[in-house]
Order: structure tokens, then C-alpha cells, then sequence
């Protein structure tokens, strides 16, 4: 029994030392662990619904003939007749924008007693009226009945109506707040579900805006910026990368 207690003695503090090696080589795992993984990165969006505040049209006048002369009196009495459209609609004067008179040489071919096609010279004379008015009704309005010019041989042409929001730059920085806040709530879901928390933020990177229609999942690498609709989606996404502890 003497020389059996040596040998359990020994084997006991073997045993003991193994312990306290194998802990602190867990020590250390779990240490170097949470040094290769002290940061999370995540990203975080946030939406707002805005209502158009302004709305713009532009009609362009404009006429081709063999001289300036000929293209620039068709143009003038095509302005004359949109002004007078633009009034008896009840459009105030100070919601008017009447751009310059541009000139575009064109050539055109036309064929010959002989049956040869020979290249003839002309001018394009252009001028673009533009309507922005918070009274978004009467700029549709508009839209829809520029048409009758047409029918009373006026040249002119019509784009579509943009629909505008002029608070845009207050929206973007509500949006850019509320992106982070759920950027951080999205990083402690993720923390929490390791039995961690989340600490500082390391760094931050702003995504794209999408400006889109109402209720549609349209997006693009390069944001977006929807004017066909009165209603909008604005959208903010942002990269954030929290500290974890």
C-alpha cells in the first residue's frame, strides 16, 4: 500500500496539470476567437411614403423649312398660340419658363426629275415652354389637352409630366437615421444569438437612394429616381460595422 500511494499520487497531479493545460488552451481558443471575430457587419434600410409637391410639363414648338427665315416665323406664331393655350387654362404667368429659340441645320433627300436622290439643306428652329406649378390637377390637366393644339396645327410636342418632391433633402437625412437604427438592431439579433453584444460603430457606408413608384419592388445598382408618379417609395440602405463585445 506504501508504494501504491506514490504512484495515485502522482497520477493524480498528472491528471491535475492536464486539466489546467487543456483549460488554458480553451482559454486561449476562446480568446483568439474573439479577436478574429470582433466586429460584425450588417446592413440596414428604411422606407417613407411622400406624396409628389410639384409637378412640371414642357411643350416644345418647333418647325423645319428651307430657311431660318420660313422655321423661325412658324415657331413664333406656334409660341403665340401655346401662350394663349397656356392662359385660357388658367396658368399664372410666374409659373412659366420660355426657353430660347435653338436652331439645328438638317438635311433631308429628295429625288430628282431623273430618278436621282440629291441631299437638300433646311433649318429646325425649336423652342421649349416648361410649366412647374404646386398644382399638380391643373399641370395633368394640361397634359391631357395640349393635344387640341395639335389639331389646330400647332407644332408642338409634349413630354410626359414629372411629378417632383422638394423636401427630398430632409426625407434623405431622416432616412440615413432610421437605416442605421435598424442596421444596429439587425447586428444585436445576430450578437445576441452568440451571447454577445454590440459595441461602437467601426464604419459606415451610405448605399444608393431609390426613389421609386408607390408599393414596387424596382431597384437599381445605381438608385433610382422615379418622376412618372405622384406617389413614391423613398428608400435608404447603409453598410454598418459594429464593434463586438
Amino acid at each position: 500500500m506504501k508504494r501504491e500511494f506514490p504512484q495515485l499520487f502522482w497520477g493524480l497531479v498528472a491528471l491535475a496539470v492536464a486539466l489546467l493545460l487543456a483549460a488554458f488552451v480553451a482559454a486561449q481558443a476562446v480568446q483568439q476567437a474573439r479577436r478574429s471575430g470582433d466586429e460584425i457587419s450588417v446592413t440596414g434600410s428604411a422606407r417613407v411614403w411622400i406624396v409628389s409637391d410639384r409637378a412640371s410639363l414642357s411643350v416644345t414648338v418647333s418647325d423645319t423649312q428651307n430657311t431660318a427665315q420660313d422655321a423661325y416665323a412658324a415657331v413664333q406664331r406656334g409660341a403665340a398660340a401655346l401662350g394663349g393655350f397656356l392662359t385660357a387654362q388658367g396658368v399664372p404667368e410666374g409659373e412659366i419658363l420660355r426657353g430660347g429659340v435653338q436652331t439645328e441645320p438638317v438635311t433631308y433627300t429628295v429625288t430628282d426629275d431623273a430618278g436621282r436622290s440629291v441631299q437638300r439643306g433646311a433649318f429646325k428652329i425649336s423652342r421649349r415652354f416648361t410649366v412647374q406649378s404646386a398644382d399638380l390637377n391643373r399641370v395633368q390637366a394640361l397634359a391631357q389637352n395640349v393635344g387640341t393644339l395639335i389639331q389646330q396645327g400647332v407644332p408642338v410636342s409634349a413630354d410626359p409630366v414629372q411629378y417632383l418632391y422638394t423636401k427630398l433633402a430632409d426625407v434623405r437625412l431622416k432616412l440615413l437615421a432610421d437605416a442605421t437604427r435598424d442596421a444596429r438592431e439587425r447586428a444585436q439579433a445576430i450578437a445576441q444569438a452568440s451571447g454577445s453584444g454590440v459595441g461602437a460603430v467601426r464604419s459606415a457606408r451610405m448605399g444608393v437612394f431609390q426613389i421609386t413608384a408607390r408599393n414596387t419592388v424596382q431597384a437599381d445598382d445605381y438608385g433610382s429616381f422615379d418622376t412618372a408618379s405622384r406617389e413614391k417609395d423613398v428608400t435608404a440602405v447603409v453598410g454598418v460595422t459594429f464593434a463586438v463585445r
